[in-house]
């Protein structure tokens, strides 16, 4: 097969996808690859790292493949297949080509299977009647300067891959609405003294957990609480935890489990330990005796109906008890960062969560492995005992998280931190070595940023991104690419601010969301440390103070969340064209699927300069509601008018702010209709018919003079070649014709291209047939 070299003309616009949904995969024609090189039976393909939960005729999804001469009229064929497995997952038949050179439009796709995030499926497409499939690709390989336009697929032809040339096909999709477990948190629920003591205060807990939205909640099973003796059980508080937990409509309970009585402990001897202030002289360390570390426990090899083996008993007690007091419980996580704390630290801010044995395991050190190989035998003899098909029916499908790590990257001898992937990386080794095949659900970490402990900057997007990133690699490497990441843990400290915390919460969930479309893949669930002061076990920002009778600016902020984007499903981020500038801010786009109203959340991130940054968004609507992150019980309404040319102007700074539309879409909506190409003799040109489609006129400025032309740009192979401007307003269901006067014939065969307002000069509602191709052969 023959290529012929590229040159892409980078045009600086504000890209906008389809109205509503979310652009996953689109590439544009450049160069032409010729039938004779396809044969109609054979078919060819893109393979495409799925990051979308819908697409099918519910969801509005569809696909697109750009095509060549119509030739016989045969229709096309498509077939969406898992790639590993071969697997029917949707198709769509029979389909017929509008025109030479045009995008052939599969919707309404039949499901014939689910997809999974993350995986790659193969879109193969198929054409009946004798004619082969003309097919268009872009070739990254022969242009080293510019990268390959989508580093998530590759092309099929003939049956053989290449992963630097991509097909010429577009998907758009829909993620499904947050839903009401999108808020997790650490809950800090009150101690029962406390709730002796203040009447009411779990019921107070429980309305502001309702009305801030929180929809998770991840508590702790502190072993030594619960199995004091070995065969003494008492677990009336955790259950009337979980009763006032679940008081709230949907909420998803996620117990962690920590600690080791003293009866099993493998370790014994003195620790510092955080003293509260009873003498009025202030709160202090001291040194005191100590077993109940959460250390490896005895008898954790023995099996796992042995009475000897302590923890499976406990497990299987804590289990039967739940179900017997008909709680629903379905997810846990073992243990709370056992990367932390393997290692004999003499510190007093640090215990450490996962302490090294110093009695019964004598073959076992400090090291990483031994240490990750003690923690997986933990997670097998948990998951074995919950997923008992005999004795726990109700929980064979049950959720089970390892890792639970602190950080990601760094590693802090100091304070016994070993990095969090290399952690993960051993916990898939060691549960090899034991003969274990992968059979958690979930790896779960905790992505507290390296600049927080520094007090520079509160919440970093990119490095929150580069953390699941950093773990998907770690698993994919061990062959589980397609393991679900949950953040179970994050928070800021308070040296920041309580107005820059609420800004950083807001982020984080708002980033969650997301990172869910990123065909890298993104974060499956978060939780913020911590929903209540807690002063015992210190830390970071809560949302309320420890008797919640006041709340600090990170409760107003997620309750503004909850009620601005609960319930509405992200359709991508707006990006401005220019890096550095997209690089200092986050817009993203979310839609109510019920009104299909959009509302935006913007920011500039922490640390990014001093004063604002001028942004634009491309909104629809003449009549928005805006408003910035609440720090107080009353948000912060302004006004946000929109231009003619239907772009909003803001000026973000570190304060997010939530925009919404209020009326319904009205905007041109420009299509090309056709493109010609009129070879010698006598003058050579190219035409395009532009049809506006939409709903409303191209615009004028209300001073009536004509600032906003309706450009159109002629391109050669993807080059720039001339631009011609309409100066009038185009009205709804008007056709106009555009003439481009060539001054050479084109050379070999050439694909010319007509796009039409590539600048975005007014936004229009963004339908994506506002392009139209002709092809040119050497006479």
């Amino acid at each position: 097969m023959k290529y012929v070299r590229i040159a892409v003309l980078l045009l600086a616009f504000i890209p906008t996808a389809v109205m509503g949904l979310l652009r996953a995969y689109s590439v544009e024609p450049v160069k032409a690859a010729w039938s004779s090189w396809v044969k109609h039976d054979v078919g060819v393909s893109e393979v495409v790292t799925c990051c979308w939960d819908q697409l099918d005729s519910a969801s509005g999804g569809y696909v697109e493949l750009f095509a060549g001469a119509i030739g016989n009229g045969g229709v096309y064929n498509l077939d969406v297949k898992d790639y590993s497995t071969g697997a029917p997952v949707a198709h769509k038949y029979n389909v017929a080509q509008r025109q030479d050179h045009s995008w052939v439009r599969f919707d309404t796709l039949v499901l014939d299977g689910a997809f999974t995030k993350g995986k790659q499926y193969e879109f193969r497409f198929t054409r009946s009647g004798s004619d082969s499939i003309q097919y268009y690709y872009q070739d990254a390989s022969l242009n080293p300067t510019s990268p390959n336009p989508y580093p998530y697929g590759f092309l099929k032809v003939n049956g053989q891959g290449d992963s630097a040339k991509d097909l010429c096909c577009r998907v758009y999709s829909r993620l499904r609405p947050v839903d009401s477990r999108w808020v997790g948190m650490d809950p800090c629920f009150p101690m029962w003294e406390e709730a002796d003591t203040y009447p009411g205060r779990c019921s107070l807990w429980v309305r502001r957990c309702t009305t801030a939205g929180v929809g998770s909640v991840r508590q702790y099973v502190w072993w030594p609480s619960f199995n004091s003796h070995p065969d003494s059980f008492w677990f009336p508080e955790l259950k009337r935890e979980l009763d006032y937990m679940q008081a709230m409509a949907g909420c998803r309970v996620t117990l962690c489990f920590t600690g080791c009585p003293s009866f099993a402990s493998t370790r014994i001897d003195t620790v510092w330990r955080y003293v509260p202030d009873t003498t009025g002289t202030g709160s202090t360390y001291q040194r005191v005796p100590d077993t109940c570390h959460t250390c490896p426990p005895r008898g954790l090899f023995a099996a796992v109906n042995s009475d000897t083996n302590y923890w499976a008993r406990f497990i299987d007690t804590l289990i039967g008890y739940i179900d017997a007091q008909g709680c629903s419980v379905h997810s846990f996580e073992i243990l709370n960062e056992p990367n932390n704390g393997d290692t004999l630290v003499d510190q007093p801010w640090i215990i450490g969560w996962w302490r090294h044995p110093n009695r019964v395991y004598d073959n076992y050190t400090p090291s990483i492995h031994d240490m990750c190989y003690l923690y997986m035998r933990l997670a097998v003899v948990a998951e074995s005992v919950i997923r008992h098909d005999d004795d726990h029916p109700g929980h064979v499908n049950d959720t089970i998280l390892i890792g639970s790590v602190a950080m990601v990257e760094k590693e802090s001898p100091d304070m016994a931190w070993r990095k969090g992937k290399d952690w993960i990386r051993r916990c898939y080794e060691t549960a090899a070595e034991q003969g274990s095949p992968v059979f958690w659900d979930a790896v779960s970490i905790h992505p507290y940023q390296d600049t927080a402990l520094t007090h520079t900057l509160p919440f970093v997007p990119d490095y929150y991104e580069e953390n699941v990133d950093t773990i998907r690699a770690v698993v994919g490497e061990k062959g589980d690419p397609y393991r679900p990441i949950w953040n179970t843990e994050v928070g800021w400290l308070r040296a920041f601010g309580n107005q820059a915390n609420a800004n950083a919460l807001l982020e984080v969930f708002s980033t969650t969301a997301a990172s869910q479309a990123r065909p890298e893949g993104g974060y499956d669930r978060s939780f913020w440390w911590q929903f209540r002061e807690y002063p015992s076990l210190g830390g970071n920002t809560p949302l309320l103070t420890a008797p919640m009778d006041s709340c600090y600016p990170s409760y107003y902020a997620c309750t503004q969340m909850h009620a601005q984007l609960g319930g509405k499903r992200f359709n991508g981020r707006v990006m401005t064209g220019v890096p550095a500038t997209d690089g200092l801010m986050r817009m993203y786009e979310f839609e109510d699927p019920g009104t299909l109203k959009r509302t935006w959340v913007c920011w500039k991130n922490g640390g990014a300069g001093s004063g604002g940054l001028s942004a634009k968004l491309p909104v629809r609507t003449d009549s928005l509601a805006a408003e910035s992150l609440a720090y107080t019980g009353t948000p912060s309404p302004f006004s946000a008018p929109v231009a003619p040319d239907g772009w909003l102007s803001l000026s973000l700074n570190e304060r997010p702010t939530f925009v919404t539309e209020v009326t319904d879409t009205l905007r041109p909506d420009l299509r090309v209709d056709s493109v010609r190409y009129s070879p010698s003799p006598g003058p050579m040109y190219v035409k395009a018919w532009v049809t506006n489609h939409g709903s409303r006129a191209t615009p004028r400025n209300p001073s009536g003079t004509q600032s906003y032309p309706t450009w159109a740009v002629l391109s050669r192979n993807g080059d720039s070649l001339a631009q011609q401007v309409y100066t009038d307003s185009i009205a709804v269901g008007q056709q106009v014709e555009f003439k481009f006067t060539l001054t050479s014939p084109p050379s070999n065969s050439t694909l010319f291209s007509v796009r039409v307002n590539p600048s975005q000069t007014y936004v229009e509602l963004g339908t994506d047939d506002n392009t139209g191709h002709v092809l040119a052969t050497k006479p």
